[in-house]
């Protein structure tokens, strides 16, 4: 499920989640965390969406054609990364091996990994979603 919370009571807020007023809303995939900001007071629960293949379905576009062990190489899509948190961003950055310096700012995150090439794995010949119809 992804959670969809927005910063309601102050200019910003820092603690289990970050939020702004130039940057309120905030997406998590994380129940607790969810949970925990809105018992601060300081946010409110704006949406959950409980289908995640739905919400999963466009986080990739193809960059590339199938290499021989199936795998394809891809890109996180822009639109989706942009309605992550600038916490979530860190993270993924992290988990790509994408350098964040200090006081990197949400669009500089968001460019940096939409730049990274992931490789998606074929499993049992299906081919990935990219969110294409």
């Amino acid at each position: 499920m992804l959670y969809h919370i927005k910063l309601k009571k102050a200019m910003s807020y820092t603690g289990i989640v970050n939020a702004t007023r130039e940057e309120p809303n905030v997406h998590t995939h994380d129940k607790d965390i969810a949970t925990a900001a809105v018992r601060s007071g300081y946010f409110d629960l704006i949406d959950v969406e409980e289908d995640e293949a739905k919400a999963d379905s466009a986080l990739l576009t193809a960059a590339g054609e199938e290499a021989e062990e199936g795998s394809i190489p891809a890109h996180f899509d822009k639109g989706y990364l942009d309605s992550l948190s600038i916490t979530d961003l860190k993270k993924l950055a992290g988990d790509l091996g994408v350098d964040v310096t200090k006081g990197m700012k949400k669009d500089d995150l968001v460019a940096a990994i939409t730049a990274e090439t992931v490789t998606v794995p074929a499993a049992d010949d299906a081919q990935p979603d990219f969110g294409e119809d």
